[in-house]
């Protein structure tokens, strides 16, 4: 979907008009170069999925860029790998969302399955080249970040299905997220806790869920799952703009 034509016959794309805050107002107001807002309107960000689909996510891609080189001209930007401290003081750690280098499988039940683990600060939880139902667990994942970018100060459980593991999530301070790795047994048992980079481990479930997209999409595996894990990664896109 394109906006109306300017001058000359141009039509201006959708990720385009929105940069320039001449978006079509598919919702009322639009939304112009703020894309924040689209978080302030859920649940019509439903609506426009539905309606701008592929052009959302090139809209969403064009204002991380536009946004990271705004920072970047005001002195603002760091790498985003190296870990600062919390507003409490606290060091933060890295943690990521991994996956491992094997192609995907479909199972029986018409589920993908592949290696996918977490990474806190070197440690790999379950384990390095874990193997589990990455499009859930994706969703899952990208699911909870949103909503702890938005307000939900947790704590949020996020599980692995093949197994006894989970990871809780909950709000720290502005820029980290306390991050709990638990094994459920008899009674839940804490293996590790830490503060880490929110900005860092959300970045890493969108790339995740982009490549694991990707796989699903050139394999021919479109489900409910994939539809579902499609939306939570443009709600968490929109929910990271919206917390910069």
């Amino acid at each position: 979907m394109e906006a109306p034509g300017g001058a000359g016959g141009y039509e201006m794309p959708i990720w385009e008009a929105c940069l320039e805050d001449r978006s079509p107002s598919l919702v009322p107001g639009g939304f112009g170069s703020d894309v924040a807002v689209l978080i302030r309107r859920l649940p019509d960000f439903e609506r426009l999925v539905a309606v701008w689909g592929s052009e959302l996510d090139e809209c969403l891609r064009q204002a991380g860029k536009k946004r990271f080189w705004r920072r970047q001209e005001e002195g603002l930007t760091r790498r985003p790998w190296v870990s600062s401290g919390s507003a409490s003081g606290t060091p933060m750690q890295e943690a990521r969302v991994e996956l491992g280098t094997n192609d995907l499988t479909l199972t029986d039940s018409g589920l993908p399955f592949g290696e996918i683990w977490l990474r806190v600060d070197g440690l790999a939880f379950p384990a390095e080249g874990w193997t589990d139902f990455v499009v859930v667990v994706l969703g899952w994942w990208a699911d909870a970040a949103a909503e702890l970018l938005t307000g939900n100060a947790g704590p949020i459980e996020v599980n692995f299905m093949d197994g006894p593991y989970r990871a809780r999530v909950r709000v720290h301070a502005e820029s980290g997220w306390n991050l709990d790795l638990v094994e459920r047994g008899r009674s839940l048992m804490v293996l590790r806790s830490a503060v880490v980079d929110r900005r860092l481990l959300s970045l890493s479930i969108i790339e995740a869920s982009e490549r694991v997209l990707e796989l699903c999409l050139k394999n021919g595996w479109v489900s409910t799952d994939t539809a579902r894990l499609e939306v939570a990664l443009r709600r968490l896109r929109v929910s990271l703009l919206a917390s910069d």
